[in-house]
């Protein structure tokens, strides 16, 4: 019995020592946990004290932005000469004229490009005052025959916010088009339109292709949503970006919802710079908008001329809604809006073809749209008291975005062969009224 008793002493003596290792064990394990709280809230305060650095730092960013874009004009207008097609290019060197003396020479034997590019250091007027800022588009007079006299080539200098030779690409446009949609994810109205005669390559240069030719549309759509993620990221307060959608096709002056069910593609009532009636989807992803993007290609009307094979017979507007709000509070922090139109062609009968009883139609249409844009251009270059707005489905939509309630960029496209010369220079005459535009725009947001 007293060996049992002093064997159970034993035991107990090391129970309460391991007792006491244990207890010491669990005060440094209560320690340590204490440190890592108190770790964790001064990383937690460190990040609200970042975000909230941050969200100051976006506000001056955007603040700055606006007023470089201002600096920058709220209008202003880019000239994209496109590169020739190999069929182009092929049909280009097959042609002929005749000479004075009566013999046959290729065109690319007897004149270059009808447009060159000027650098800041070719300009030969800089002591007049000319504006730096401006990059120099000379556009010359191609080859005629003249029936034995001397050529005549008559020239035009041009001076546009940005210019794109033919060896600019996609990416190049997009880097100088990719300030404007920022300013739509501030909560400003932005407008982006795309002018040019038909086969100018502006449908191109809006929707592209796949990969690096993708154009500005699929390129804005992957930066709205880009900024969505960062919004929600990186808000002090529970914040929620929400995006929606409409596709608009004005086609012989009736507007269609692309949207829509084709029982219901038109009569709809048209306010400044908006339709009531129509299709606004929420989209929540971006292959949910290229989903909608293929709908309304298909439901477009396109049609093939001797001018071009796929011309775009209806205007194409593109308006995305993004709108920012903090979660579980009324209003908004900002709401901004991106629309972006695919203006269709200006052609010629003669060298269209279109002489259809519906390719006529449209084309008579187009045309009137497109001279009532012009003129609604002019008038604001004028700074006229009357604007007519309101005597083309376009131009009513397109209200605020020429009238002052938005930052506006111009995309005029040109056809690089001399034979087409004549219509590039119409688009360059457009190009540089709309330059001479004055806006003022404004934002909806609110801090």
């Amino acid at each position: 019995v007293q060996v049992v008793n002093e064997e159970m002493l034993d035991e107990q003596d090391l129970n309460e020592k391991k007792l006491v290792v244990a207890n010491v064990k669990i005060t440094k394990l209560q320690n340590e946990a204490i440190e890592n709280e108190l770790k964790l809230k001064a990383a937690a305060n460190l990040e609200n004290e970042w975000l909230r650095k941050f969200s100051i730092m976006d506000d001056i960013r955007r603040t700055l932005h606006s007023q470089v874009m201002k600096l920058s004009g709220n209008i202003r207008v880019y000239v994209r000469i496109r590169p020739a097609l190999k069929w182009e290019m092929k049909a280009n060197n097959d042609a002929c004229v005749t000479t004075k003396i009566g013999t046959k020479r290729k065109f690319d034997e007897v004149e270059e490009s009808p447009f060159k590019f000027l650098s800041i250091t070719d300009r030969d007027s800089l002591s007049q005052g000319a504006d730096l800022s401006k990059n120099i588009l000379v556009a010359t007079e191609p080859y005629k025959d003249r029936g034995g006299l001397s050529q005549r080539k008559s020239r035009w200098k041009f001076g546009f916010d940005r210019t794109f030779s033919p060896s600019n690409s996609q990416e190049d446009i997009w880097s100088a088009t990719e300030p404007l949609v920022q300013s739509a994810i501030d909560g400003y109205a932005v407008c982006i339109f795309a002018y040019g005669q038909t086969g100018s390559g502006k449908t191109h240069t809006m929707l592209g292709s796949s990969g690096s030719e993708q154009g500005i549309i699929p390129r804005s759509i992957s930066k709205l949503f880009g900024a969505k993620d960062e919004i929600e990221s990186t808000c002090t307060h529970p914040t929620e970006v929400s995006l929606s959608v409409e596709l608009l096709e004005i086609y012989n002056d009736e507007v269609r919802d692309l949207l829509a069910t084709p029982s219901k593609h038109e009569n709809f009532n048209i306010k400044i710079n908006e339709t009531s009636g129509n299709v606004q989807l929420p989209v929540h992803t971006k292959d949910d908008i290229t989903q909608l993007l293929e709908v309304a290609h298909k439901r477009r009307c396109v049609k093939e001329t001797q001018s071009n094979a796929e011309s775009s017979r209806g205007h194409l507007l593109f308006t995305t809604h993004f709108v920012v709000r903090r979660t579980g509070e009324n209003g908004f922090i900002r709401r901004g809006k991106l629309t972006v139109c695919d203006l269709a062609g200006s052609e010629r009968l003669a060298k269209s073809g279109a002489y259809q009883v519906d390719l006529l139609k449209e084309t008579q249409c187009i045309n009137t749209s497109l001279s009532t844009l012009s003129n609604v251009i002019e008038k604001l270059q004028a700074k006229s008291k009357h604007i007519p707005f309101r005597e083309s489905k376009l131009t009513r939509i397109l209200e605020d975005s020429l009238g002052g309630d938005s930052k506006t960029l111009a995309i005029v496209c040109c056809n690089p062969l001399p034979v087409h010369f004549h219509e590039s220079l119409c688009s360059l005459r457009f190009a540089s009224k709309v330059s001479k535009v004055e806006l003022k725009a404004f934002s909806n947001f609110k801090c």
